[in-house]
């Protein structure tokens, strides 16, 4: 704790942290250009995310902890993202990764899909930017995405059947 009742300097200096760091692919091998991959996290912070690069390759600098992992597609992609190491669809069936002292290097593998697109408009015909899209597999939502500004969204899912709640922006 600093307790201080007038000006104060502070001084920081900040030590070298543990990173995670991998590719992340598509089935054929493919590199994943441009998708997010973040650590989610039990401090305040919530969750650090980085980029992909044109090679697939992604790095997290970070401190010593558990997280999950979740990998976010980039808009307009046929691959599937989810959480990791376990390639789950929601965070609360994901596995933890264990981040020690020493750096850790996380390979992943996306699923390719078929595509599911739309647009959202209000009553009016006006576009809905920010709208809710949930795929839902069951009772659960298994897939889900967002509307940009033109209220256009592209998911991408496993082939199969499934039911649709679209959710207005906030």
């Amino acid at each position: 704790p600093v307790s201080r009742v007038g000006d104060a300097k502070l001084d920081v200096a900040l030590t070298e942290g543990t990173v995670v760091r991998g590719r992340v692919t598509a089935g054929d091998g493919e590199p994943v250009v441009l998708a997010l991959v973040c650590l989610d996290t039990p401090f305040p912070t919530g969750r650090i995310c980085r980029e992909t690069g044109a090679d697939g390759a992604y790095e997290i600098a970070t401190r010593p902890e558990e997280y999950v992992l979740n990998v976010i597609p980039p808009d307009g992609s046929d691959v599937i993202g989810g959480f990791w190491p376990d390639a789950q669809p929601d965070w609360t069936r994901a596995g933890e990764i264990r981040v020690g002292r020493t750096d850790v290097q996380l390979e992943v593998v996306l699923p390719r899909g078929v595509r599911l697109t739309g647009t959202v408009r209000d009553p009016r015909g006006a576009p809905v930017e920010g709208a809710t899209i949930n795929v839902n597999e069951g009772e659960l939502p298994r897939y889900f995405g967002s509307t940009d500004i033109h209220g256009r969204y592209g998911i991408a899912v496993r082939p199969g059947t499934y039911t649709v709640d679209v959710l207005p922006p906030r």
